[in-house]
């Protein structure tokens, strides 16, 4: 285990490395030990994965699935209302589709043509170190 006063060094650590996005999920937890019947959870989450607005259902869920394993339970998850599928469904259904004249997807297609014609295909803009001559994505 780690000692008491070392807990929010341990935690920082958890939440200072960064991801490496091609090899591991954008997800990280660790268990710590601090005691035999006590531990701290750290749980860090990449910006590319979670919001401020999507910690608050993490943080429920995990305490859901908590409570109900400590008491030799499983958690009793409910089926989602809603899943991307069906949120990919709607959108297509309220903008159509960009092969379609008429649609709110070809319009909004035909008016950012429009506006962003004649912009310059890089910003100049001020940078802490030399452009590369070639883009690195």
């Amino acid at each position: 285990g780690i000692d008491r006063a070392d807990v929010n060094t341990a935690v920082s650590a958890v939440g200072s490395r960064g991801f490496d996005l091609t090899r591991e999920f954008p997800i990280r937890m660790e268990l710590l030990q601090i005691a035999d019947n006590e531990h701290v959870l750290a749980i860090s989450v990449h910006h590319i994965s979670a919001d401020g607005w999507s910690l608050g259902p993490l943080a429920r869920d995990v305490m859901t699935a908590y409570v109900s394993r400590s008491s030799g339970d499983a958690p009793g998850w409910g089926p989602l209302e809603a899943q991307y599928a069906d949120y990919a469904l709607w959108q297509r259904d309220l903008l159509g589709s960009a092969d379609d004249a008429g649609s709110l997807m070809s319009d909004q297609i035909e008016f950012w043509k429009k506006t962003l014609t004649g912009a310059p295909d890089q910003l100049e803009l001020p940078l802490d170190h030399p452009r590369p001559p070639a883009q690195s994505f």
